[in-house]
C-alpha cells in the first residue's frame, strides 16, 4: 500500500504494471486499473492482420475476426472483389472452392471465348467440354472450348478430341 499525494492530499494507493504495454501506474487501491491509457485499452482490442491480397498489414477488430468464412482478411473492399474473381488465384474463397462454378469462365479466359475447332465465336453459343468426360475432373488441360454444333458432335460420338483436336469419326 502506497500514499499517493494527489493536489496536497493524502489517498491509499497501489502500482500496478499496464496489461498492453506493461509500464507501472499508480491508482486507487479500491478501483484498481488495468491500463495506463484509452490507446493501451483500444490496442488490446485489435489484432494485426495481413491483407491476403496484396500483404499489407492492418488492425482489425479482435471480436470481427469471427466473420471471415474462409478465414482471410482483405485491408479494403476493392482487394476483397479482385481477390473474389476466378484469376486471382486465392482458392480459398468459398464462391470457387469446388470448381463447379468457374470452370467455363476459366477456360473462356485461357482459351479465349471462340471454338477451338472452327473458330465460331459467338460467346451465346460456346460450350466448355471436358475431354476426358470427367465432370469432376476441372482441370484447365481437360477442358476445351467448343462451339454448340462442334461440341453436339463430340457429345453424340460423331468425332473425338486428341491433342486438343477435333477429330471427325
Amino acid at each position: 500500500m502506497y500514499f499517493i499525494h494527489v493536489d496536497g492530499r493524502k489517498r491509499k494507493g497501489t502500482i500496478v504494471n499496464c496489461q498492453q504495454c506493461c509500464n507501472l501506474i499508480v491508482c486507487r487501491a479500491d478501483k484498481p486499473r488495468k491500463f495506463c491509457s484509452v490507446e493501451c485499452q483500444h490496442a488490446t482490442k485489435r489484432i494485426r492482420v495481413s491483407c491476403a491480397y496484396c500483404g499489407k498489414t492492418f488492425e482489425k477488430k479482435k471480436s470481427a475476426l469471427k466473420n471471415s468464412r474462409s478465414g482471410l482478411f482483405f485491408c479494403c473492399r476493392e482487394h476483397k472483389d479482385l481477390a473474389q474473381r476466378i484469376d486471382s488465384g486465392i482458392l480459398e474463397i468459398e464462391h470457387y472452392k469446388d470448381g463447379y462454378t468457374c470452370y467455363r469462365e476459366r477456360a473462356l479466359l485461357q482459351y479465349g471465348e471462340q471454338c477451338e475447332n472452327c473458330g465460331f465465336d459467338d460467346v451465346r453459343s460456346i460450350d466448355v467440354h471436358h475431354i476426358d468426360e470427367n465432370r469432376d475432373n476441372n482441370d484447365i488441360d481437360n477442358l476445351i472450348v467448343l462451339c454448340c454444333n462442334c461440341h453436339a458432335l463430340v457429345s453424340r460420338g460423331f468425332a473425338e478430341i486428341r491433342n486438343r483436336e477435333l477429330i471427325e469419326l
